[in-house]
């Protein structure tokens, strides 16, 4: 099982590579730097036996500036408190919220880790989104919230219109 899970786990992260608009690593570098960028979620994996991966349309995503973050993510999950609206629970938009950037070096590339605190208005607490940039602008997102399983995303650094 867990070599299953190994597998298809590097074979959708050599997907999202593949399929990646690529960027240079200046590039990537200068959009967090800057503060206004997106990431454009690609495909989810969850927690669920039934649905352990769903392909999403490039409507969903995180757009980051300096002054406020906005999340279009969808959820497939458990929340552990009930909410009575229809709307995505990780879909919010916040001005409250902390960005912390790390850079950890590999033996070949470098990756961008962005960790980001956010208080979602609907939500109880925080919603904690940790991003891995890769040197060519692939992403992999991981939102942890106290009353949601996690789930995470793969997907693609874009600039801000």
């Amino acid at each position: 099982m867990k070599k299953m899970i190994f597998a298809v786990t590097m074979l959708l992260l050599s997907s999202v590579a593949v399929l990646a608009q690529e960027l240079s690593k200046e590039q990537v570098n200068e959009l967090i730097d800057g503060g206004r960028y997106k990431i454009v979620a690609t495909r989810a994996i969850t927690n669920l036996a039934q649905k352990p991966s769903v392909d999403l349309t490039p409507d969903y995503g995180l757009s980051v500036t300096t002054d406020s973050l906005t999340s279009n993510l969808p959820f497939y999950g458990r929340a552990y408190s009930a909410s009575f609206s229809n709307e995505s629970p990780l879909s919010y938009t916040s001005t409250d919220f902390k960005i912390e950037k790390k850079v950890k070096k590999g033996r070949r590339s470098e990756t961008i880790i962005v960790t980001i605190k956010a208080k979602a208005p609907r939500r109880n607490g925080t919603v904690d989104t940790t991003i891995e940039v890769s040197e060519n602008g692939s992403a992999v997102m991981n939102v942890r919230s106290n009353d949601l399983s996690s789930i995470t995303f793969y997907g693609n650094l874009e600039r801000l219109p």
